[in-house]
């Protein structure tokens, strides 16, 4: 298993995770998580005083590569089987965008620790309830790049959003239940 997130993956998590300088609700209302920096937990509920000064990109940074680390270590720790460099990003990203429980717990992880590479690799794309349009465009990016895909992600500046261009080679994308 791959010791570390390749470094094109971590360029493309930086490039479309959403930066906040200030404190803001992670789902967009104000009862959400409150997170800073790139999507860097604070605390359950509305925004409280903490960092309400903001805190510089050169920061949002050090929490960003802090909360990588620790994604890296979750799929460590319960992936017990050997993952290629494309699988191991994707898990990575996949711990990052959920947290350590629902991680745990997803289907994915089941599947693949059980020798599933294929299905548990399908189960990135079902993971959880309803989704945005942004989490479903972020789960099509990481089912691609377990399945040894590219993509590309463009900013569309102000909007918070990112279009992809998804790649993955003699594998369609499966039906995504409703």
């Amino acid at each position: 298993m791959p010791g570390t997130i390749s470094q094109e993956m971590r360029d493309w998590l930086l490039e479309t995770e959403k930066l906040g300088l200030k404190p803001y609700s992670s789902d967009g209302s104000k009862s959400g998580n409150c997170t800073i920096g790139y999507g860097h937990f604070l605390n359950s509920g509305a925004c409280s005083g903490v960092y309400k000064e903001g805190i510089t990109k050169e920061q949002a940074v050090e929490f960003f590569d802090r909360d990588l680390q620790t994604a890296v270590e979750l799929v460590k720790k319960y992936i017990a089987i050997d993952l290629d460099q494309s699988q191991f990003d994707a898990l990575v990203s996949f711990a990052f965008r959920l947290g350590e429980g629902s991680f745990r717990n997803s289907e994915a992880v089941a599947q693949i620790d059980q020798g599933n590479y294929a299905e548990g690799g399908d189960k990135i794309l079902n993971w959880g309830g309803s989704r945005g349009k942004g989490q479903a465009n972020r789960a099509n990016a990481e089912w691609s790049r377990y399945f040894g895909g590219g993509f590309k992600a463009f900013v569309v500046p102000r909007k918070l959003e990112f279009r992809l261009e998804i790649t993955s080679p003699n594998r369609p994308l499966p039906k995504i239940p409703n």
